[in-house]
């Protein structure tokens, strides 16, 4: 039954939604733990090529370092491998990216190890030495690289949320330690130090992608408590093991800070970043003020052949998307609008439309190919004439603009610089598939009344792929833009209300 399909089409829905929370969680948990510290195992490493050892000893601690210092690479390799499945959001610029930065790490790795090796057989060669440091030096700037690459696919709240729990964890086990094992106990500390550095990165690289507002006010200042704990931290830590702490709670008290404020940047985040509550189907009336002077109505506008929505089904099947492509695209289009509630939204509004014109597009050139076929006089079909398909090619232009003109004021006012690149990158296209469009229209009038059916067949496939693209550009600026509203401080504009309907 219908009922049972939309049911299971919501459980389904929420299964995947579950299953995607639970790859990004393993991912943040996979960069919190891997990339906490890239450079220490290669310095590791030089460290054991220089070590004024026994030749026997000194090689099998060479060995040892050199394969912790593949692995450590190979592991960092990994986890990036991972995030190109799960973190790259179908960004096919960020995928490549990451690729490359993979690729050109992997091929460095051997390199070092290869001149690390050769510097623990000539530790006094000048030659050698400058060799590894510069062979080092490009490691690190690819690993560097690379770990940003991988910072770009992880959701800040993600990483928060997991570098919170990993101090919280390694900050309890160091307070536990300091009384029965100190050593032990700076090992940890040593560990926070590091995962602190990352969020104070991470933290950087957000405030980087947001502009002015009360939440990077907050971040600022969070950020700032950080650092100075952290640096107390340090110096308690210091004080406890030299046996000059004046206060013996003030390495507990230093850790407990330094979780705390990482604690604050995490919630902050997470606040900012939570989806805001869909807001009621009916608003109540603005109370008027008692001099306000009642406002005439609104006379009604006129009337579209297309202003009524036709009745729709989005759990029906979409259409076969070999046999009708425009009218698969144009009901994947109509789904997505058919999310919102359409008043007080111009861009779901021009959306549907677009979908609804490119459906009449497609009936007509089906039927005028029939009826060519056939060996008729092409002027007038069941469904349009030429000229009326010249002038709904030129309307759907001018829906696609309307929605240009309403994306770009919602990503001038959304503060949030990823979304706005997101949303830059899905209309895009939209301008010169428009343009296509308006060429191929022309091509297709230019067709006289004796059929040509290489022509017809040609014209007729850079309509589909034009109307295929099209579409799907359209679908992405409507999710994207309804993104960015939801970061917006302010919507200057009442006509741009993204409501999901219920």
């Amino acid at each position: 039954t219908p009922e049972q399909k939309r049911a299971a089409q919501a459980e389904l829905k929420e299964a995947i939604a579950e299953l995607k929370k639970s790859c990004n969680d393993h991912l943040a948990a996979k960069v919190v733990g891997t990339f906490v510290d890239i450079t220490g195992p290669i310095m590791e490493l030089q460290a054991a090529a220089l070590a004024p050892l026994a030749p026997a000893e000194k090689s099998e601690k060479f060995n040892t370092k050199a394969a912790d210092f593949s692995l450590h690479a190979e592991q960092l390799c990994r986890v990036a491998e991972v995030a190109t499945d799960v973190g790259c959001d179908e960004d096919p610029k960020r995928h490549e990216n990451l690729k490359l930065s993979i690729e050109s790490l992997r091929d460095a790795t051997p390199m070092v190890v290869y001149s690390a090796k050769t510097l623990s057989l000539n530790p006094d060669s000048e030659s050698a030495k400058e060799n590894f440091d510069l062979v080092k030096q490009q490691w690190v700037t690819e690993a560097v690289r690379l770990r940003t690459d991988v910072d770009k696919c992880v959701k800040p709240t993600d990483f928060m949320v997991e570098s919170e729990k990993k101090v919280k964890e390694e900050g309890e086990a160091a307070m536990a330690l300091m009384k029965t094992s100190p050593k032990e106990a700076v090992v940890k500390v040593a560990m926070v130090q590091k995962i602190t550095n990352r969020v104070l990165e991470v933290t950087d690289a957000e405030l980087d992608n947001v502009g002015d507002c009360e939440y990077r006010v907050k971040l600022v200042g969070h950020r700032a408590n950080l650092e100075q704990a952290i640096k107390v931290a340090g110096q308690a830590t210091n004080d406890h093991i030299r046996g000059q702490a004046k206060d013996p709670e003030g390495f507990n008290k230093s850790i407990t800070e330094v979780h705390m404020n990482i604690n604050r940047i995490k919630d902050e985040m997470v606040c900012f970043y939570l989806p805001l509550p869909p807001l009621p189907d009916e608003l109540p009336p603005p109370i008027p003020e008692e001099d306000e002077e009642e406002k005439p109505p609104r006379p009604p506008g006129p009337v579209d052949s297309d202003e009524e929505e036709d009745a729709f089904d989005a759990s029906a099947p979409a259409p076969d998307p070999v046999e009708a492509p425009i009218e698969h695209a144009a009901f994947k289009l109509r789904q997505e609008t058919a999310k919102y509630v359409e008043e007080d939204n111009d861009m779901i509004t021009a959306a549907r439309k677009i979908a609804q014109k490119f459906q009449q597009m497609a009936k007509y050139t089906k039927g005028r190919r029939e009826l060519l076929e056939l060996g008729a006089t092409e002027e007038k079909s069941e469904f349009s004439s030429m000229t009326d398909m010249i002038n709904t090619c030129k309307e759907i232009i001018a829906l696609t603009k309307n929605i240009q003109k309403h994306a770009s004021m919602i990503s001038k006012n959304c503060p949030d610089k990823r979304l706005v690149m997101s949303l830059a990158n899905s209309m895009e296209p939209i301008g010169m598939l428009s343009q296509q469009l308006n060429i191929i229209a022309s091509v297709k009038a230019s067709a006289t009344g004796k059929y040509n059916e290489e022509a017809e067949v040609e014209a007729d496939e850079m309509l589909t792929i034009n109307a295929q693209n099209l579409m799907k550009s359209v679908r992405d600026t409507v999710r994207a833009s309804e993104a960015c509203s939801v970061r917006m401080m302010s919507n200057p504009n009442a006509n741009l209300q993204f409501k999901r309907r219920r």
